[in-house]
């Protein structure tokens, strides 16, 4: 990040958005005194936004892990089970937790001023926005940028922290018990909207359930009121 503290960047070419990650896991259960193994690619995402540049070629540089990533779908961000027993992984193999793979929802730094602005508003902690301080311009520094992200970050009240996402069943045939279902579910799930509000929904569904997948004691009603009133939340 020092690299780019003190330099001026284009306003068209800063965004802020959540780091994806993906990772290839096995995990065992016992199913009628069998012990049975279940492959996952479990998809990761940072429940924080990150500092990000476009650049020419399209992609979205990180600028604290200096990689360039695409901005990822809601097809990209499905964790999925691949199947139980043998499973042929060689397609995931090269997946690593600790690397980001794609930008979900990324903004600009105007957009991002105008939402802590907003944020500040519903929180009654405005004193004065944003958007006077520093003024719609074409140029900001780093300094500037990372301060708006740190504003957002700390409006949401989250400690930062990777979210995994809940697994859907690979297909119809899948005996797996998935909270959300199946692919359709899912992008029912994803539904009306927004990436942030996406990532609070993801972020109460894990922590609403245990490493492997079952819904916790007492969580029940949050796990149905989430997946069964997508466009309410």
């Amino acid at each position: 990040m020092f690299g780019v503290t003190f330099k001026n960047l284009p306003a068209e070419y800063v965004f802020a958005g959540y780091s994806i990650r993906k990772s290839l896991t096995k995990v065992s259960r016992v199913v009628e005194g069998k012990l049975i193994y279940d492959t996952f690619v479990y998809t990761y995402i940072d429940n924080y936004l990150s500092f990000y540049t476009l650049m020419e070629n399209g992609l979205y540089k990180n600028v604290d892990a200096k990689i360039e990533v695409p901005e990822a779908t809601g097809e990209d961000i499905i964790s999925k089970h691949l199947g139980s027993g043998n499973v042929d992984t060689s397609d995931y193999d090269n997946l690593n937790k600790d690397n980001i793979v794609g930008v979900f929802g990324p903004r600009n730094i105007e957009t991002l001023i105008k939402q802590v602005d907003e944020m500040k508003k519903k929180d009654n902690t405005q004193d004065i926005s944003l958007e006077a301080i520093l003024d719609v311009k074409k140029q900001y520094m780093g300094v500037e940028i990372n301060g708006v992200i740190n504003n957002f970050n700390s409006l949401l009240k989250y400690s930062k922290d990777i979210i995994t996402i809940p697994a859907i069943k690979s297909g119809p045939e899948d005996n797996y018990h998935s909270i959300i279902g199946d692919e359709l579910d899912f992008y029912d799930f994803l539904s009306n909207k927004d990436s942030d509000t996406i990532v609070k929904d993801l972020k109460i569904l894990a922590d609403s359930i245990d490493g492997v997948g079952n819904i916790k004691q007492g969580k029940e009603e949050i796990i149905k009121n989430i997946l069964n009133n997508p466009q309410d939340q």
